[in-house]
C-alpha cells in the first residue's frame, strides 16, 4: 500500500520497513517485496530477491531471469536466466513463461526456435486471466470506443489488467488512445499503473504527449514517476510545462543518459568528459546501445578511447557489439585495442585472466549471435578474418539461425 501510494500517502521509506519485519521472518514474498523496493531506490536489492528466489517464489525467479538476460553479456548467464525463467514457468509463473518463449523466439540460448517460443507464449495466454478473451474483449472495447461494453466487462469481473493478443495493457491502450475516463475507470478497478510492454509505461506515454490529466491519474494511483525505459525517465520525455511540474513535484527527476549519448553522438569530449566527472557511467545503456558501441559504429576513435579509460566495458554487446562492428569496418588497431581492454576498472587483472577475457571477447556473441568472425567475412575482409583466425577466433561459432563463418 505505501509502496503504490494507494490510499495513504506514497512512502517508500515506510513500505519497506514493513517489508524488513516481515521478511525477517523468512517471508520469501516480504524478502522479494523488500529487494523490489530497494533496487527501484537505487539501492540494489539483489541479494534479497535472490534469497526470494532460491526459497521458491516464482515472481523473484522470473524477475531474476528478466534482470539477467537485460543485463548478460556471456551465453553462461542467458542460460543461467533461462533456469530462473524455467523454475517460475514450472509453478504456472506466466512471466517466467514469457520470458521462455522471448528466449526461443530470439535465440537468447541456442538457435531460435520459432515453434518453442509460439508454445511458451499460447501456455502463458492460457494460464493469465489477463490474457483471456474477455479480457482481449476489455482492450478492443476501450480501443474503439465503447465506455458501456467496457465498464459492462470490468463489472463482470474481468481484470482491470487486461492485455490484448500482443501483450498490450488496456491501460497503456487508454493512455495511448487519451481515454482518461477509461484510464480511471481501470485504475479505480485496481490496474497496476505500471504494467507497459517491453518496458514502455503507461506515464511514458502520458508524458511525451503532454497529457496532463492522464498523468496526473497515473502520478495519483501510484506510478513509478523514476521508471527506466531504455535509459530514459518520463521527465525526460515531458512534452509540456504543466507535465514537467506534475513530474517534478511527484520527485521525479532526469537522467543523464541521453546527453551522455548525445555527447557521444556528436563527438563532443569536453561534454563528455563533463559528464562523466559528475558520475554519469560510461557504460550507461541508452535503447539498445552503449555508448561504446555507437561511438564505435560513428567511427568515434577518441570518444572510444575515452570511454574505455574512464571504465566503459568493451565486451557489452547489443544487437552489434564493438568487436563487432570494428572487424566489420576493419578498423585494426581499434579491434585490437577493444581486444586487449582491461574490462577491471581498477586495472588489477592477472595476465592470465587477461588472456581469458581476451578469448572470450574475439568469439563475443551480439544479440543476434553474430561474433566478429561473421563480421569480417560479411564485409570480404580477407586481411580481418586472417587476423581473427590467427588470434584464436573459432570458425564453428553460430548465428542465430546456424550459420557459420564459412556460410557467409
Amino acid at each position: 500500500i505505501y509502496a503504490s501510494g494507494r490510499g495513504v500517502p506514497r512512502n517508500c521509506e515506510t513500505a519497506l520497513n514493513w517489508c524488513r519485519s516481515a521478511a525477517e521472518t523468512g517471508n520469501a514474498r516480504a524478502l522479494f517485496l523488500d529487494g523490489l523496493i530497494r533496487f527501484r531506490m537505487g539501492n540494489s536489492g539483489l541479494d534479497q530477491i535472490v534469497q526470494s528466489a532460491n526459497r521458491g517464489f516464482a515472481p523473484a525467479q522470473s524477475f531474476l531471469g528478466f534482470h539477467m538476460l537485460a543485463s548478460s553479456i556471456h551465453p553462461s548467464d542467458r542460460r543461467k536466466a533461462q533456469a530462473w525463467l524455467r523454475r517460475a514457468a514450472d509453478q504456472g509463473d506466466v512471466q517466467g513463461m514469457i520470458g521462455l518463449g522471448q528466449i526461443a523466439n530470439f535465440g537468447l540460448v541456442g538457435p531460435g526456435n520459432l515453434e518453442e517460443g509460439s508454445a511458451w507464449y499460447s501456455k502463458a495466454m492460457e494460464s493469465a486471466p489477463e490474457f483471456s478473451s474477455n479480457a482481449r474483449e476489455l482492450v478492443e472495447a476501450i480501443r474503439t470506443g465503447e465506455p458501456e461494453r467496457r465498464d459492462a466487462l470490468l463489472q463482470a469481473g474481468v481484470s482491470p489488467n487486461a492485455r490484448d493478443a500482443e501483450g498490450i495493457p488496456a491501460l497503456l491502450v487508454a493512455v495511448m488512445d487519451s481515454d482518461p475516463d477509461s484510464c480511471r475507470r481501470l485504475l479505480e478497478r485496481g490496474a497496476d499503473p505500471n504494467h507497459g510492454v517491453t518496458g514502455l509505461r503507461p506515464i511514458f506515454v502520458a508524458a511525451d504527449r503532454g497529457d496532463s490529466e492522464n498523468v496526473r491519474l497515473l502520478i495519483g494511483f501510484g506510478a513509478d514517476v523514476n521508471a527506466d525505459w531504455f535509459g530514459w525517465s518520463p521527465l525526460d520525455l515531458a512534452g509540456t510545462p504543466d507535465v514537467v511540474e506534475l513530474i517534478t513535484d511527484a520527485g521525479g527527476i532526469r537522467s543523464n543518459r541521453p546527453r551522455l549519448h548525445q555527447a557521444v553522438a556528436t563527438g563532443d569530449l569536453n561534454q563528455l568528459r563533463l559528464l562523466i566527472e559528475d558520475g554519469v557511467q560510461p557504460d550507461a545503456r541508452l535503447g539498445h546501445r552503449y555508448p561504446v558501441t555507437s561511438a564505435t559504429i560513428e567511427g568515434r576513435d577518441a570518444i572510444v578511447e575515452l570511454l574505455l579509460g574512464a571504465g566503459a566495458r568493451p565486451d557489452l554487446g547489443g544487437p552489434v557489439s564493438p568487436l563487432y562492428q570494428s572487424a566489420f569496418q576493419g578498423k585494426y588497431e581499434r579491434f585490437d585495442r577493444l581486444l586487449t581492454a582491461s574490462s577491471d576498472i581498477n586495472g588489477d587483472l592477472t595476465q592470465a585472466r587477461l588472456a581469458s577475457f581476451r578469448n572470450g571477447r574475439i568469439d563475443q556473441i551480439t544479440e543476434i549471435h553474430f561474433v566478429p568472425l561473421i563480421a569480417a567475412t560479411r564485409a570480404g575482409n580477407a586481411p580481418m578474418v586472417t587476423r581473427l583466425l590467427e588470434k584464436g577466433a573459432h570458425p564453428d561459432r553460430r548465428d542465430s539461425l546456424g550459420r557459420t563463418a564459412l556460410m557467409w
